[in-house]
């Protein structure tokens, strides 16, 4: 199970703001879309200011269905194998527009996360997370619902929770990944 913190240390990646399609977008690529609309969510990446690609998860106040989260997990996993992804990514969950989730739908999420291959993609990629709440009870409850879903399928890398994409990561809720004999806990 990943670790919990309330403070966290400076952040070694310095992420760059990601706010509702406000940063230049890449075009679209061979095998990856510049964006792709998945009805309750959008996806988008771009270059950083780092050099590293970050992809920007936006959602928005629409049904859920098993269709449009499949679109949703085959964008990022088509963003995860691309080339763009080989020096490393981030990626940013913005979730303040989305409606309260089924529990079929976290389940599959996590399995989807869990899969061997992917999980070692992305345990070699991905350098920076994030996961934005609207402040107050949404925020309250995303960061509970968070953790209860790290039990289940642990974070690969430090996870800031925040209420606004460009809030510093100094003070910011975390979560780090267990600890491993090639990464021990930090003291």
């Amino acid at each position: 199970h990943g670790r919990y913190s309330e403070r966290a240390p400076e952040a070694k990646v310095q992420a760059v703001p990601s706010t509702n399609g406000q940063l230049p977008r890449t075009k679209d690529l061979p095998g990856l879309p510049a964006s792709r609309d998945c009805d309750f969510a959008y996806l988008t990446h771009f270059e950083r200011r780092d050099g590293h690609e970050e992809l920007l998860l936006e959602t928005r106040d629409a049904a859920h269905s098993n269709e449009a989260l499949d679109r949703l997990l085959d964008y990022m996993d088509a963003f995860s194998r691309h080339s763009i992804a080989d020096k490393g990514f981030a990626i940013t969950y913005d979730l303040r527009g989305l409606r309260i989730p089924s529990v079929s739908m976290v389940m599959k999420i996590a399995a989807w996360g869990n899969h061997p291959d992917r999980k070692e993609r992305w345990g070699r990629l991905n350098i920076a997370c994030k996961i934005v709440f609207s402040p107050g009870l949404h925020y309250t409850i995303g960061k509970g619902l968070v953790s209860i879903f790290f039990s289940q399928c642990p974070p690969i890398v430090r996870t800031f929770i925040l209420s606004d994409p460009s809030e510093s990561e100094e003070h910011a809720v975390h979560f780090d990944p267990a600890p491993t004999a090639e990464a021990p806990a930090a003291r």
